[in-house]
């Protein structure tokens, strides 16, 4: 048998009164399952975004500052005038100064995917502890790359699903509830809440409960940019999520937020001025306490 229990809201005593309370709900959101995303967005989960964007910016800065410091300046005073002499030739009379910005930017970008570098190193001090500098930092973001690449690639990330009441309405389009839940949405309207004024604008009355959590489903996955819930009382949303959208191997579509926006006392409607009223509350403190 299914007890008959309505939540004490202000809204309702206009039309009839409540007995003693017997017995505590919540009230939340019955949501689908945010999907995972595409196999191949695996590729940019390894590192954080501002990781990402650090290595850009070393990416985009270091052969600028690479070819500054690989050039060699070399200024010879003769007939009392400076002659300026960029190009710096080695013994075998290579002119290893003349390295443009095309080719340091390859070996950059070669180095940070694993390639070798050239045979002609720069001689320099300065420009070999840049080197070398740049050398570890590119193993150290490559090895963590790739382990946290082969992570990604195996264990599926699931983004981040709504559970409080602020994440919900913020997240969702629409919210269905049972025909009933007009009284709600009159309550939610006049709260000093401005999530549960926003959850009263975007509530729906209509569909049963099964309906609605079907909607919820199908229409979060069929169309990408709408999503959809279910309000219901907890225990009612539990069941129905295990007996009709659970699937034979334990897992089920839907999910139930963890944030109860509703959690009050329920009790019996009665009318108001009901002679039998104190006979009927000391029957059920006398329930509540012996059920305690």
């Amino acid at each position: 048998m299914l007890v008959v229990f309505h939540l004490m809201l202000y809204t309702r005593m206009e039309r009839y009164d409540y007995s003693y309370p017997y017995t505590f709900v919540s009230f939340g959101f019955g949501l689908a399952k945010p999907q995972l995303k595409p196999q191949w967005q695996s590729l940019y989960y390894p590192l954080a975004d501002e990781v990402w964007a650090s290595t850009l910016a070393a990416l985009l800065v270091m052969p600028g500052i690479m070819y500054m410091t690989t050039t060699k300046y070399m200024w010879r005073r003769q007939d009392d005038h400076l002659r300026r002499d960029i190009e710096e030739q080695d013994t075998h009379g290579n002119n290893r100064g003349s390295r443009g910005i095309g080719a340091i930017s390859q070996e950059i970008f070669g180095t940070f995917l694993g390639q070798n570098l050239s045979k002609s190193l720069p001689t320099g001090s300065s420009s070999r502890v840049l080197v070398a500098a740049w050398l570890v930092f590119a193993f150290i973001i490559g090895t963590v790359y790739r382990g946290n690449l082969t992570a990604a690639l195996t264990l599926p990330k699931y983004p981040p699903r709504p559970e409080t009441l602020e994440e919900v309405v913020n997240y969702v389009d629409m919210v269905t509830a049972i025909p009933i839940g007009k009284d709600w949405q009159k309550q939610f309207r006049e709260s000093g809440s401005s999530a549960l004024r926003r959850l009263a604008d975007i509530m729906y009355m209509g569909p049963s409960i099964v309906e609605g959590l079907q909607e919820a489903t199908v229409k979060s996955h069929i169309r990408k940019f709408f999503r959809q819930a279910h309000l219901d009382e907890r225990l009612v949303l539990n069941h129905w999520i295990a007996e009709a959208f659970t699937r034979t191997d334990g897992s089920s579509p839907l999910y139930y937020g963890r944030e109860s926006i509703i959690p009050g006392a329920s009790a019996w409607p009665i009318p108001h001025d009901a002679p039998y009223k104190p006979q009927l509350d000391s029957i059920m403190m006398i329930v509540n306490m012996w059920s305690d």
